[in-house]
């Protein structure tokens, strides 16, 4: 698997096996940092478990944080090994039902089960911090129409709807704090008729909210879309007056399609924005600037880096 991966992508990879999550991740870790594991650790071996438990050190522990490996190095528990010896009883007075489970999972008893199935999702959000401080409703609405535009493709992706959306927009707490300008920030909901992942939908009420929320002469530093009410899709009532609930999940279907094939936002609704870089810089401003976004090496034919002999 190893060797598939890098001959596929170039990336190197670590394995780590055992009987249990926590051993499981401990192997990988042992994995990276042992050269003589050669990327690949199995501490099924009881040995071999003990041999590497005893030259970990207990911070490097799945769910022990750092406060946690404090309390623990002040009883004089440094190694893994000396977590495992650790009566549960004791762990779990000192660390929680957490740090029961933990010791027990050292010790081959799994109680952390591996989940087949990815739990559905309660909620959907998208929010951003704005590159500079909005002050115009404009990008106010483009913003706040993008962020519901990825949240309606986000529902599609799970096969979910939203009976419910929820808008945000606040200025700067920070500045609040140090008395250089006021506080200001709104929050409403809408509640759709039946619940749905359509874009023009979502989109269509994020930004009446918007409007309706906006005041003239605030710094708006940050704004979010969150969908509530999550229901698998096409098993929420649907609207008998809606002429075309029939066709748009074909629509919908089709915009993601070609957004997948040619790129993201190739196809989006007007309202959030005809232009990713606008020459009207207030309507731009909005945007995350991403000055130090790391290169896509692997997924961008113009990332590649060039070798020169």
């Amino acid at each position: 698997m190893r060797r598939r991966v890098w001959r596929w992508t170039g990336i190197p990879t670590c394995v780590g096996i055992g009987p249990t999550k926590t051993l499981a991740k401990l192997a990988n870790h042992a994995a990276k940092r042992r050269l003589e594991c050669a990327g690949v650790c199995d501490l099924s071996d009881q040995a071999l478990r003990r041999h590497v438990m005893a030259g970990v050190d207990v911070g490097e522990v799945w769910g022990i944080g750092g406060r946690s490996a404090a309390k623990l190095q002040a009883l004089g528990v440094k190694t893994v090994a000396q977590l495992a010896a650790l009566d549960p009883r004791q762990a779990r007075s000192l660390l929680t039902v957490v740090g029961e489970r933990i010791v027990h999972e050292l010790n081959g008893r799994p109680c952390l089960q591996i989940e087949e199935l990815t739990p559905a999702r309660k909620t959907t959000a998208v929010t951003r911090s704005f590159a500079a401080p909005v002050k115009n409703l404009d990008a106010l609405c483009e913003a706040i129409a993008s962020f519901a535009t990825r949240a309606a493709e986000k529902l599609r992706e799970h096969d979910q709807e939203a009976g419910l959306l929820q808008v945000f927009f606040h200025s700067s707490p920070f500045r609040a704090r140090e008395g250089k300008e006021p506080w200001f920030s709104r929050a409403a909901s809408h509640t759709f008729a039946a619940p749905t992942s359509d874009t023009l939908q979502l989109v269509s009420a994020a930004v009446q909210i918007a409007r309706r929320g906006f005041q003239p002469g605030c710094r708006l530093t940050k704004a979010g879309v969150m969908a509530l009410g999550l229901v698998p899709a096409g098993s929420g009532m649907r609207d008998l007056f809606e002429a075309s609930a029939a066709t748009r999940p074909r629509l919908m279907a089709a915009i993601d399609a070609i957004n997948a094939r040619q790129g993201r936002d190739v196809i989006r609704t007007a309202a959030a924005g005809i232009q990713k870089a606008s020459a009207d810089r207030t309507r731009a401003d909005w945007r995350m600037r991403q000055a130090r976004l790391s290169p896509s090496y692997t997924t961008r034919l113009s990332d590649i880096l060039e070798v020169r002999c």
